[in-house]
């Protein structure tokens, strides 16, 4: 299995995870400044932005990318 997994990483990209956040009492809705790399950690997000009086969480949208964000 992990092998499939590297062949899918390698043609389409790493699957990555961001946050859709709104400004309370607006209309505008923007991605977090973060860019996850498990769904676990957008959760974990997630629940912080819960914690918030500025911002409203929208969804976690996942997306597949050939780039490393990974912070070097």
């Amino acid at each position: 299995m992990k092998a499939i997994q590297k062949l899918i990483d390698r043609l389409f990209g790493h699957r990555y995870y961001a946050v859709i956040i709104g400004v309370q009492g607006s209309g505008i809705y923007e991605i977090a400044s973060q860019i996850h790399r498990t769904k676990k950690s957008a959760e974990e997000h997630k629940q912080r932005i819960y914690g918030t009086h500025t911002y409203i969480y929208i969804e976690t949208i996942s997306f597949r990318s050939k780039n490393d964000f990974r912070l070097q």
